[in-house]
């Protein structure tokens, strides 16, 4: 098999598995309820790992928590982060998740979101017990193992999941987490569309958590490697964006969270045919299930675009070249 050829069958795999995968999550064991709720929170996470992280802190503040998401250079760079209960996510424990294991004693409670157990490689599970041994508790969520690629499909989305049911426990809210049991059916691949031109890229959020968004935008950045795109919500797009791209060709990735939206024709209104591409990806639903329905809509974005404009996610340029951030944290 081709590397293309790989990479393809990598992306078709990961579509899917992806519903089974979120159906496996909705069983994975969480930790118990404290009897009084933590009133600060601190969440951490990077690369892929970052946009569940920034999710759960946003879910908690928005019902008056004290949460917020913490980069993990924090621990590098303001080694006093603290607070009540501190939620690391790391899919493959990577080097620079590591960096918060000098710093557990500044948490009452921790628990690390993680896709590594008892039955990984034995270097995965030393790391995994160095976690324990400083009191984090692993809520471990599939998949199991994901292919060597820079891309990761399956575990930001079932990571996503994973959020939304801590904040369901952490909360006590029984509406979100009887939401949460759709995450599998709402996960569903929509009718095709063109795939991306080579235009430059930006996400334009209507009603979807900026959370959600940048967690999109990690995973196109990683697949393509064709732009970083830039987030903006939707009226945010008049105050600089519109102007720096008024004459040059962009394409906006339209999020919406429903359908039907004013503001859409609004944004419309703005943009020049000629040079502005609207990709415009609405969801069947109105609540925190959109997050799954945007990702598979941008998972089969991506495989479309890599079918038009072969690249080989298995190798990556300065992949050993990173080493001096990368490698933070211990031995890749």
């Amino acid at each position: 098999m081709s590397d293309q050829s790989q990479s393809f069958a990598y992306v078709e795999s990961a579509i899917a598995s992806l519903p089974e995968q979120l159906a496996q999550a909705l069983v994975a064991p969480l930790p118990a309820r404290p009897a009084q709720a933590y009133q600060t929170v601190v969440t951490s996470g990077i690369g892929a790992s970052e946009g569940p992280a920034r999710l759960l802190s946003a879910l908690l503040a928005e019902r008056g928590v004290a949460a917020r998401f913490s980069p993990l250079s924090d621990f590098e760079c303001r080694p006093h982060v603290h607070g009540e209960l501190f939620v690391l996510f790391s899919q493959g424990l990577s080097p620079n998740a590591r960096l918060p294991l000098e710093h557990a004693g500044h948490f009452g409670t921790r628990w690390l979101v993680t896709s590594v157990d008892g039955g990984a490689a034995p270097a995965k599970r030393e790391l995994l017990a160095q976690f324990t041994a400083r009191g984090f508790v692993p809520i471990v969520l599939p998949p199991a193992s994901e292919p060597g690629t820079l891309v990761r499909l399956v575990g930001p989305t079932v990571a996503m999941l994973g959020a939304l049911r801590i904040a369901a426990l952490l909360l006590d809210d029984a509406r979100l987490l009887a939401r949460t049991l759709e995450a599998p059916h709402a996960y569903h691949t929509p009718p095709s569309s063109e795939p991306l031109a080579g235009q430059p890229l930006a996400i334009v959020s209507v009603g979807v958590p900026l959370e959600c968004a940048n967690a999109q935008r990690w995973k196109l950045l990683e697949a393509l490697l064709r732009w970083d795109p830039p987030v903006w919500d939707v009226l945010q797009f008049a105050h600089g964006p519109l102007q720096a791209f008024h004459e040059r060709r962009l394409t906006l990735l339209v999020l919406e969270r429903g359908r039907g939206s004013p503001l859409v024709p609004r944004l419309q209104a703005t943009l020049n045919g000629a040079l502005h591409r609207v990709v415009h990806l609405t969801s069947e639903h109105d609540d925190e299930l959109a997050c799954f329905e945007h990702a598979a809509a941008i998972d089969a974005l991506i495989l479309r675009t890599l079918r038009a404009s072969p690249r080989d996610l298995f190798d990556w340029p300065a992949r050993n070249g990173d080493g001096p951030l990368y490698g933070l944290g211990g031995p890749t």
